[in-house]
């Protein structure tokens, strides 16, 4: 990435992070995509049919943080908005040059060779204490977190730089193989490829994707079932009994228990509702206005840090609470938006039959993306970041209820 804004605190190398990172540049998709026009004769005119209202609203948004008056850093609102921008740019770019079959091919393979990626560097850190790999992605941090408190596994983290984002990232992977498995494409390599993404999954010890990720996947099966008018008594049991089994397998891995029972988890408890009570204690402060797009994290350290509720350190980062977030940064409007526009896909995709999706891949995939990050949203905000929002907007942009190959 080439930063065109840092922040001073990034340049002062202090602990300090905004939900959208704190430096903005060019990423690597944008730069891919400019590429398509060379290798790629296919074009057409995509128009943005009913989105064009979501984007708006977005804009509006970067308008009102703006003119917000506890926006105290609109630097950090720059970095959201070069974020946004190239989302859309690279949006636009794929759906004129990509068809629908193409895409999930895409992905699917792309998802292969991240796992393979993952999986290579989890290991040899994990198992091996090799951290040379895994130090080529976080060479200023020296190895990251090594071990979380409490337990003597050490934490992967991948590419991603942190055990909670590689845990984020294997999570979205795994709904997407779990859709393609319930949907019988590629079965067993599905299958398998799940399995791998729950594997890396547990060597980050991320409790909350670990948890998200299962629940997403129970709520999927069911919506699947029920659309394809094969729902009964019998095999919501019958799912009830798999997934209990499953969580008692897991539960009984010693790397599991460690994460869940013997680890930092009641401290991290404790953190997090600190968190939560700054969060509102932000919406407060700001008369339920919002402090702007990606800004919450300096109102607190720069205003609220006399105050301390807890650690420093909880005023350094951003609120581990995607919904809180856009409750402190956006306001009351933002948080009713927000909710609505969750509610409206999910209501929009439970009615809509099989036969009217373009590809039922990429619908139910989105829509497990949803649950995972109304629920892993509760606990942790990785989906925030760049990475994560495109992969997520690109299922939402091709999910469609017409054939446009």
């Amino acid at each position: 990435m080439k930063a065109f804004i840092v922040f001073k605190e990034t340049k002062m190398q202090m602990d300090f992070t905004a939900p959208i990172e704190n430096i903005g540049g060019l990423y690597f998709p944008t730069i891919l995509v400019c590429l398509f026009p060379l290798i790629n004769k296919r074009k057409y005119r995509w128009k943005w049919g009913n989105t064009k209202y979501v984007i708006w609203i977005i804009i509006f948004f970067f308008i009102y943080s703006y003119l917000s008056p506890y926006n105290i850093q609109h630097s950090a609102t720059n970095v959201a908005l070069i974020v946004f921008i190239q989302i859309v740019f690279t949006i636009y770019m794929c759906k004129s040059y990509i068809g629908t079959n193409t895409f999930i091919i895409a992905c699917y393979d792309a998802f292969k060779i991240i796992l393979f990626i993952e999986l290579i560097i989890s290991l040899s850190f994990v198992l091996l204490h090799i951290n040379t790999l895994q130090q080529l992605f976080i060479p200023e941090l020296e190895g990251a977190v090594v071990e979380r408190e409490g337990s003597s596994f050490l934490r992967a983290s991948g590419t991603t730089g942190w055990p909670n984002r590689l845990g984020a990232l294997c999570t979205l992977i795994a709904i997407f193989y779990w859709i393609c498995y319930l949907r019988k494409y590629k079965t067993k390599q599905s299958f398998w490829l799940l399995v791998t993404s729950i594997f890396i999954i547990l060597l980050s010890q991320s409790r909350s994707a670990l948890l998200a990720c299962l629940l997403s996947m129970a709520i999927s099966t069911l919506v699947f079932l029920h659309k394809k008018h094969k729902l009964s008594l019998k095999k919501i049991i019958s799912l009830a009994i798999l997934t209990s089994i499953t969580i008692i397998i897991l539960l009984n891995l010693p790397i599991v228990q460690e994460m869940f029972f013997k680890s930092d988890a009641e401290e991290m408890t404790e953190a997090r509702f600190i968190h939560y009570l700054l969060g509102y204690n932000i919406a407060l402060e700001t008369n339920f206005i919002g402090t702007g797009i990606n800004s919450h994290t300096h109102f607190m350290c720069y205003n609220m840090n006399n105050r301390i509720l807890g650690d420093i350190w909880l005023y350094q980062h951003s609120i581990h609470n995607i919904h809180l977030v856009i409750l402190a940064e956006l306001g009351i409007l933002g948080l009713i938006i927000w909710i609505l526009y969750l509610v409206s896909r999910i209501i929009k995709i439970l009615k809509l039959p099989l036969s009217k999706m373009n590809n039922p891949i990429i619908w139910l995939s989105f829509f497990s993306m949803i649950l995972t990050i109304i629920i892993h949203g509760f606990t942790d905000i990785m989906y925030i970041h760049y990475q994560y929002l495109l992969i997520i907007s690109l299922f939402g942009m091709y999910s469609s209820t017409y054939t446009k190959q």
